[in-house]
Parts: C-alpha cells; sequence; structure tokens
C-alpha cells in the first residue's frame, strides 16, 4: 500500500470510528437520560441530563476505541496502528475525568505519543515481497509528523 493510500485509509478510519461513537453516544445518553428521568420529583434538580451526557460520552469512547482498532485490521492500516490510536483515544477520554485529579496534560501527551509512536511503528512494518512483513527504517517524514503530534501533546504541559 503506498503512502497515500495508507493515509487515506487513516482518515477513513479514524473518522468512521468517529461517528459510530457519536451515533452509541447519542443513543446511550437519549436512553439513560428517559430512563433517569422517571425517577425525578419535580420539586428537585434532576441531574438525568448529566448522567446522559456522561454515560454517553462513555459509550462513545470505548465504542471509538475498539471500531478504531477494528477497522485499522479491516481496512489494511494495520494493527499496530489501530492498537495506538485505540490507546490514544482512551486517554482522551479519561481527560476530563483526569482534570479532576491534576492528570489532564499528563494523558494529553499519552494519547500523542501512544498514536504517534504506533504511526511510526506501523510505517516500518512493510509487506514484503514474499507474502511476509519486514522492518525497516522510519522514514524522515513519519519522524517528523510524529514529533509534530507529541510537540502538540507537550503543549498544554508548557502552558500550565
Amino acid at each position: 500500500m503506498d503512502t497515500r493510500t495508507w493515509a487515506r485509509s487513516i482518515v477513513g478510519t479514524v473518522f468512521r470510528a468517529l461517528g459510530i461513537g457519536l451515533g452509541v453516544a447519542v443513543v446511550i445518553g437519549v436512553i439513560v437520560m428517559i430512563v433517569q428521568s422517571r425517577s425525578c420529583v419535580p420539586e428537585e434538580d434532576c441531574l438525568a441530563t448529566v448522567g446522559g451526557i456522561g454515560y454517553g460520552a462513555i459509550s462513545g469512547g470505548i465504542t471509538v476505541a475498539l471500531a478504531v482498532l477494528l477497522l485499522s485490521i479491516r481496512r489494511g492500516v494495520g494493527a499496530i496502528f489501530g492498537a495506538g490510536a485505540a490507546v490514544g483515544s482512551l486517554a482522551l477520554l479519561a481527560t476530563p475525568w483526569g482534570a479532576i485529579f491534576g492528570w489532564a496534560e499528563p494523558l494529553v501527551l499519552l494519547a500523542a505519543i501512544a498514536v504517534s509512536v504506533a504511526g511510526v511503528l506501523q510505517r516500518c512494518h512493510q509487506p514484503a515481497g514474499d507474502g511476509g512483513r519486514r522492518w525497516s527504517r522510519p522514514s524522515r517524514t513519519s519522524i517528523l509528523v510524529a514529533t509534530g503530534v507529541v510537540l502538540l501533546g507537550l503543549l498544554p504541559l508548557c502552558l500550565d
């Protein structure tokens, strides 16, 4: 698979996984909100909307992680990239809850490192002519892109 096709496959995989996760998040969020609103008393504040958003975000994030892993394998992007993107999406999912304990910035950095390392490793694990796979040196472009992603992940730590 040449570089342009591989890059398009990554974009397609990520956007499809985000779409699937958003759909699951909306459905689960609405169901939880309806179920929780039935037990609300009219005189009290009802947190059914907050519960629906929370459950929707958790279920949608987990769905994105699973979908990006499975779609990466199915579309030929590679299991290494899929695993890194899944770890990155789960780290980003944990960021709002990590902010309570001061771990938001390191979780963003973890997500950036996971995705960039997975991208570089996947590009190094190329198909060989005999039907197998071989390891090669990473290209300068993949190193520069990975460095840029990690530097963007470091940005919240530097601004803090």
